[in-house]
């Protein structure tokens, strides 16, 4: 009776770790829009954040990107490596 627990424990314990360690084995390099890129960063699969297009573009701090020009833009000519 004992052994039998003790398997059961076993089995549940093993079972758990696998439930909390599924998500985490989730592919942390894809980036979508909204989502935080630091500077740095490499190896990005950007293709879901750019949404079809090819280039990327950065506002200063306290500009409106809804009505003034990026500070700067770039072209990513590879999406998934990025």
């Amino acid at each position: 009776m004992k052994r039998e627990r003790l398997v059961w424990f076993f089995l549940v314990s093993v079972l758990l770790c696998g439930i909390v360690v599924f998500p985490a084995s989730a592919a942390l390099n894809t980036v979508t829009q909204g989502d935080t890129v630091f500077v740095g960063e490499q190896g990005l699969d950007i293709t879901a954040a750019l949404g079809g297009y090819s280039q990327i573009a950065w506002w200063a701090p306290g500009t409106n990107p809804q009505t003034e020009q990026p500070a700067d833009v770039m072209v990513i000519p590879q999406c998934k490596h990025y």
